[in-house]
């Protein structure tokens, strides 16, 4: 075989979902130190992105703007920018180099509204 090697990281709460930046170096993971998806959230409960740089084994936190469990992140095609949706319907674009979101949507009532600029991927 190759000269695969795996590596293990904890996670000190339930984590989903999970992705790998398009040019493999990178790994986005949220961790949600509230409760699973079907059980009651406590208030002080919070989810996180962190993302993983493979090649160094560092870790970097992106928190704060998300009021609901995150149900799904990806990398944009430069890997420049993540984007994560939540519950209850917000989507926020984080830029990585200043680990802060640049944009949100929030769809409330069912009505999509713009909260900041929108800056393309």
């Amino acid at each position: 075989m190759g000269s695969e090697t795996a590596r293990r990281i904890d996670v000190k709460a339930s984590s989903a979902p999970i992705t790998f930046s398009s040019d493999s170096k990178h790994l986005a993971f949220t961790t949600s130190l509230g409760s699973t998806r079907y059980e009651v959230r406590p208030a002080e409960s919070e989810d996180s992105i962190t993302i993983w740089d493979i090649a160094t084994d560092q870790q970097e936190n992106l928190s704060g703007e998300q009021d609901g469990p995150i149900r799904a992140i990806t990398f944009s095609p430069n890997q420049k920018k993540l984007v994560s949706f939540s519950e209850p319907w917000a989507v926020v674009v984080w830029k990585l180099e200043i680990k802060s979101p640049i944009s949100q949507l929030e769809r409330p009532e069912g009505y999509w509204r713009r909260l900041h600029q929108v800056v393309p991927l």
